[in-house]
């Protein structure tokens, strides 16, 4: 199951924090990287410098331009942000729902594709 999970960065502005982030999923076997609209320009040598032993998982992100298109082959999506979520459309669920939802298909179902978001406090 975990090999269908994929981790997606969306407007990163650090080189850095992809390759840390490419690090952790190395650590835990999560194959599948993907870039949203990158702020730097790729490939970037501080993100493989930092991404170490998770070298594979930074050269084979995919990269898209637009979330929507990012998405379009996952049948969930939750995302975390500490930014404030006012001003977007989205469904909104606290972290503890997050079971409820994957467990529930009629619950669970996406027909937009937009993301869950879980605001972390």
């Amino acid at each position: 199951m975990i090999k269908n999970i994929s981790i997606i960065l969306v407007d990163v502005q650090l080189p850095e924090n992809i390759g840390l982030t490419a690090r952790a999923m190395f650590n835990f076997g999560i194959p599948n990287l993907i870039l949203v609209n990158p702020k730097i320009d790729l490939p970037s040598e501080k993100a493989e410098a930092v991404a170490v032993d998770a070298l594979d998982l930074v050269k084979n992100a995919k990269v898209y331009d637009e979330l929507r298109e990012a998405l379009d082959d996952f049948t969930y999506s939750f995302a975390f942000t500490a930014t404030s979520l006012f001003s977007l459309t989205f469904r909104l669920a606290g972290s503890t729902n997050c079971r409820q939802v994957l467990t529930n298909p009629a619950d669970g179902a996406r027909k937009n594709k937009l993301p869950l978001y879980i605001q972390e406090q």
